[in-house]
């Protein structure tokens, strides 16, 4: 199940080449971001880099994803897991969908599959699919609350540079 979500916000000035390099800015709110060298605090609205046409092929130079803090059945600590900028309009559907209903996506189990998509470019690669698979039980909502709440504490302090995105 899904404890928590927000967006994350990542830029790097040199084209990725497979180095585990930290961002050159980065933001774990999705609203405010530092620049790694100079400590410089900027808002993401403004920057730049977050505007379509400043990256390749008219995308932002600014990755934009969401990270997503997922329960296991059976587990007793979350994972993290940061969906790429492909899969966020789906997601964004999938929590509307929930939303709509009256419930938040700690709200139910959640099943996450993938499906092939192709980019404007012809790249090939997988896009994440979210469905519901029940909804939780009375017992298991009153423990799952409390637990989102300690994860939405905590993934403020959560650096990009600590997580690998």
């Amino acid at each position: 199940m899904i404890l928590y979500h927000h967006p994350v916000h990542a830029f790097f000035k040199e084209k990725y080449t497979g180095a585990n390099n930290p961002p050159d800015c980065s933001s774990i709110d999705g609203h405010t971001g530092v620049e790694t060298e100079t400590g410089e605090v900027r808002t993401c609205k403004d920057c730049p880099n977050a505007k379509f046409g400043s990256g390749e092929n008219g995308g932002k130079a600014c990755r934009q994803k969401r990270r997503i803090y997922i329960l296991r059945e059976n587990e007793a600590l979350p994972i993290i897991v940061s969906l790429p900028t492909g899969s966020l309009a789906d997601f964004s559907k999938y929590v509307m969908r929930l939303l709509s209903k009256g419930k938040k996506s700690n709200a139910v189990v959640t099943k996450f599959s993938l499906k092939k998509a192709q980019n404007t470019g012809g790249l090939v690669y997988s896009q994440v699919v979210c469905e519901v698979d029940r909804d939780l039980k009375p017992a298991e909502q009153a423990a799952i609350d409390n637990l989102s709440e300690q994860v939405k504490r905590f993934a403020g302090k959560v650096d990009l540079a600590d997580s690998g995105e």
